[in-house]
């Protein structure tokens, strides 16, 4: 039993670390320029994390085989952050969070149309309902796109597009370089293509860099140690220990922690338009994870 607390210990932990680096990642781009600020936190993460996890590389690619690990780092790494970087600055951790929960449907949705899954009916109803929730946040009903949050949460939508991309795309690489090697080594390549941006920046900017007030820098470094290095290596660790529909279930507290923390500091109001959208979104959620759990059951997995 122990074991396992530890486990549903670190999960807790991870959607916490989540839960909280909007509003970090929000602090950054007011001061910083949010592609700059995305090939900053890239290229320090990766570095750390391939000094980290690179013995948990099960084999290095060879040929063509890096072809597709960039294709994967443009993907998971470089497009998702840079949009999430650009979207928080134009939106709010709430939107932005509720938008993010939408991941796991969007990855269903792209196993589907690339044919590595069939939706049942409750997953075709899940799809649905989660795309009404994202068009009730983006003012749909109103047929004018020109909510005072709609840029952010279009390049928040395009973040969660691309890592849902990658998450499919993925799975035969997590097969042959394991879950946490093909994270090193995406973060690594991630690093190369966007390091010599971060080098740039602290040259062309240092002066910038350099005034940021202390809270600021503390949130950029909670972002980079904590929501990235940490958050990453401890949802890999749970997904070693329990099933990955275990761990996908957590995430309904990340959009909770990330809209409490946000409206406490005024950046956010809890409006009917969002509890309308947070509701149809997560409601999605739930029917996806819940039919998993069927299939899982009738098929004599463990669930």
């Amino acid at each position: 039993m122990a074991p396992l607390l530890r486990v549903y210990g670190a999960l807790l932990l991870v959607q916490l670390l989540f839960g909280l680096h909007y509003l970090t990642t929000q602090l950054m781009v007011e001061r910083i320029n949010p592609v700059e600020w995305a090939a900053v936190r890239i290229s320090i993460a990766g570095v750390i994390l391939l000094l980290l996890h690179r013995h948990r590389i099960a084999r290095w690619p060879v040929g063509a085989e890096w072809r597709q690990v960039a294709l994967l780092a443009a993907l998971g790494i470089v497009v998702n952050t840079i949009f999430f970087s650009a979207g928080m600055a134009h939106t709010t951790p709430a939107h932005a969070a509720l938008i993010n929960c939408m991941i796991p449907v969007l990855t269903l949705t792209f196993a589907v149309l690339l044919g590595h899954e069939r939706a049942s009916r409750a997953q075709q109803a899940a799809l649905v309902l989660a795309l009404a929730g994202a068009l009730v946040l983006l003012e749909a009903d109103r047929l004018r796109f020109e909510g005072e949050y709609l840029l952010g949460d279009l390049l928040v939508l395009t973040n969660a597009t691309s890592f849902a991309l990658f998450l499919v795309l993925s799975r035969q690489a997590v097969d042959r370089y394991g879950a946490m090697g093909l994270t090193a080594l995406v973060m690594a390549v991630g690093a190369i293509a966007m390091g010599p941006l971060a080098l740039w920046s602290g040259y062309a900017h240092a002066a910038t860099w350099g005034a940021l007030p202390q809270h600021v820098v503390l949130a950029g470094g909670y972002t980079i140690i904590f929501a990235t290095v940490i958050a990453y290596s401890l949802n890999y660790y749970a997904l070693g220990k329990v099933p990955s529909s275990q761990v996908a279930l957590f995430i309904y507290l990340q959009p909770l922690i990330a809209t409490s923390t946000s409206i406490a500091v005024g950046r956010d109001v809890l409006t009917l338009r969002l509890m309308v959208s947070a509701a149809l979104i997560l409601g999605g959620i739930a029917l996806t994870a819940l039919s998993y759990r069927d299939e899982s059951k009738d098929s004599g997995n463990p669930s």
